[in-house]
């Protein structure tokens, strides 16, 4: 708890006591909860930046942040999105919230977009400035087979959506 006490000239004073929660950064911000309908048709098989690689099975949520993919400012990253299907076109992206508010919608935040047929693959660059260092960070990856969604939509399509952690160096 902390208390904010004023004192106004004549000597009359008024309190205000709130509850403050500090963290210690040391875990991955809580974001929007994000899905899809189904996986059956379609869903990541393995996801890959850099020289981290996770392979998965069937779902349409994968909470990964217990894995940690490690990046350094001002450096080039390529992604690799492998769908289990070759059928449909998919449509990947990759957020990053650099800033670490807890949300994937700031300038610079969607990091990945493309569509086609299994793998979707690219490259992004880590800003050399305006990023969290040394913090676990969110990493979102969203796979649909009708459109590219946001980072918080649910109960679209056939797809999987997969959290990571990040840390900036």
């Amino acid at each position: 708890n902390v208390t904010l006490t004023v004192t106004d000239d004549d000597g009359a004073t008024d309190s205000e006591t709130k509850s403050v929660t500090v963290s210690s950064g040391s875990g991955v911000p809580t974001y929007c909860p994000s899905s899809s309908s189904s996986s059956s048709a379609m869903a990541i098989s393995k996801f890959e930046v850099g020289t981290f690689g996770n392979s998965s099975g069937k779902s349409i949520y994968s909470n990964f942040t217990n894995q940690t993919i490690n990046l350094t400012k001002g450096q080039s990253y390529t992604v690799k999105i492998t769908l289990d299907s070759t059928f449909y076109t998919s449509y990947s992206r990759v957020w990053i919230d650099y800033n670490r508010d807890g949300d994937f919608t700031d300038a610079g935040e969607k990091v990945f977009e493309k569509s086609s047929k299994t793998p979707n693959q690219g490259s992004f660059t880590v800003p050399s400035s305006g990023v969290v260092t040394g913090q676990k960070l969110g990493l979102r990856v969203h796979s649909d087979t009708m459109s590219y969604r946001g980072p918080c939509e649910n109960g679209w399509g056939w797809g999987e959506v997969e959290d990571y952690a990040v840390i900036i160096q």
